[in-house]
């Protein structure tokens, strides 16, 4: 039931930014076509894994693709989401390479730091063995590269279309299994670290005074458990995200995503409960060039022992 209510509610924060946004292209009459991505502001941000998209959905534009030379400008983000007693900080950095006339590949790293919260005291209170960290770190490795651009094959209504890949390890979930005498892996935990899989469908249309509202529709197979913060199985399971992004000035934009969770490790009630949906609501703003500020409300469901109601995440962007 929980689950089906993330996903309602978070496509109708979606269709909230979307469907009125994208309304100004009727209303105008015959709208010009969306100003291509590289014209307008410094989009898109880079997300908690690092690859070029909102704050948790990849979209299929990578982050500053080079416009001469073999190299686009790095970029670097920190990201920070209150989760009630929990917090999660993120630290990204994203540089795009042109390796022939036709291929851009977008390189990421990112380091997840997640705060558990009282969980080592809940553990110890159910007669559960000190952990002895009151936190778990995750590296993401990723690379992007596009299958095709936004107007491929002469035709306008194509959108770019974007297939990634990420390696991510995370050993500190190891050390805690080992000291709960394996009762991770009972629960599906079977390893640190995995690889999991993007594909990503953008589209920008005219928006309120032309300006680019940007729709993505993307799938993902992964086997991790809460992104790979509670480590990974050793199935993959599919799973499907959106986001909309519509500026409504030059320099503010609002954003909504949703990202399908794969719920795959067992439940302990109390101590670690199902896995929900994400989604988020929030606003972009550009200051410069260079500065990109975001401040969201975000659904994060359960986490481990916590029920996340709302949260909320800041994102600093910083192009060079």
């Amino acid at each position: 039931m929980r689950g089906s209510l993330a996903v309602l509610v978070g496509l109708v924060a979606f269709l909230f930014v979307a469907v009125p946004c994208m309304s100004g292209e009727a209303a105008a009459g015959a709208a010009e076509p969306a100003p291509a991505p590289s014209e307008g502001p410094p989009l898109p941000l880079q997300t908690i894994e690092g690859v070029g998209g909102g704050a948790f959905v990849p979209m299929a534009y990578l982050v500053n693709p080079p416009t001469t030379g073999a190299l686009g400008k790095p970029s670097i983000t920190d990201w920070y989401a209150g989760l009630d007693h929990k917090a999660l900080n993120v630290f990204a950095i994203t540089e795009t390479v042109r390796v022939a006339d036709t291929l851009d590949l977008e390189l990421s790293y990112a380091y997840g730091n997640l705060n558990l919260g009282h969980f080592p005291e809940a553990l110890e209170d159910a007669g559960l063995p000190d952990i002895g960290t009151s936190h778990v770190g995750l590296q993401t490795f990723s690379v992007r590269t596009p299958l095709w651009k936004e107007g491929a094959f002469d035709q306008a209504w194509m959108p770019a279309v974007t297939l990634g890949a990420s390696w991510k390890n995370n050993d500190e979930i190891s050390t805690i299994n080992r000291k709960l005498g394996g009762a991770l892996r009972g629960l599906g935990m079977r390893r640190d670290d995995g690889l999991e899989f993007t594909l990503s469908a953008t589209k920008a249309f005219p928006g309120i005074a032309g300006r680019p509202t940007i729709v993505t529709v993307g799938g993902r197979l992964s086997e991790a458990n809460q992104a790979g913060y509670l480590g990974f199985t050793d199935t993959y399971k599919p799973l499907l995200e959106a986001s909309a992004l519509c500026l409504v000035t030059d320099n503010l934009g609002v954003v909504a995503e949703y990202r399908m969770k794969p719920d795959q490790l067992g439940r302990v009630p109390g101590l670690v409960e199902d896995e929900d949906d994400w989604f988020d609501l929030g606003l972009v703003y550009v200051v410069n060039e260079h500065l990109t500020l975001t401040g969201a409300y975000a659904y994060f469901g359960d986490v481990l022992d916590e029920d996340v109601n709302g949260g909320f995440a800041l994102g600093v962007k910083y192009e060079f």
